[in-house]
């Protein structure tokens, strides 16, 4: 509830709720709900679990040979395997990247969030290029400790102007 509908809670219900439901998740259960859990744990600091989750909502859900997502986790060919070529389970992934890595937040019409973006685990860096926002294009460059945000060199000439508002440190 906390991610995409915003619900308010304190940080310590919802690290505490990402971890219960962490362990009720069906271990064969669908791929899009781990992605979810990689986006609230890295809104409420617990990089490591992140991680975990993130490695969990690809691991055995895209195959080889194509890499074509499944909605499943079962690979004996059996109906625990699910439907192949879920593109839910994909647009489940790539909202960790963006969301959740990218902390890219989309919670009013006249403001775009950014949430401490960072890389990915084990990269070193996360790069989102032509993020449209008001018909702006932005590219967003996450390093470990600092990240950037600037105008795309593609940034139509008739995108409104822009104010960034930094908060905190």
């Amino acid at each position: 509830m906390y991610y995409p509908l915003g619900v308010n809670a304190s940080e310590s219900v919802r690290r505490n709720d990402v971890r219960m439901y962490s362990q009720l998740q069906d271990p064969h259960g669908v791929a899009m709900t781990w992605g979810i859990q990689a986006i609230v744990s890295l809104d409420v600091g617990d990089i490591d679990d992140a991680a975990r989750y993130f490695h969990k909502s690809y691991k055995v859900f895209a195959r080889p040979p194509f890499f074509t997502w499944h909605e499943g986790n079962d690979t004996d060919g059996s109906a625990g395997q699910g439907a192949p070529n879920l593109v839910t389970a994909a647009g489940g992934f790539l909202q960790s990247v963006w969301a959740g890595y990218g902390g890219i937040r989309f919670e009013r019409d006249d403001a775009l969030t950014i949430r401490s973006p960072r890389p990915l685990p084990n990269s070193t860096a996360l790069r989102l290029r032509g993020v449209h926002y008001l018909g702006a294009r932005l590219d967003i460059v996450a390093k470990p400790g600092e990240w950037t945000v600037a105008l795309s060199s593609n940034n139509p000439t008739t995108a409104p102007k822009l104010e960034l508002v930094l908060k905190g440190s």
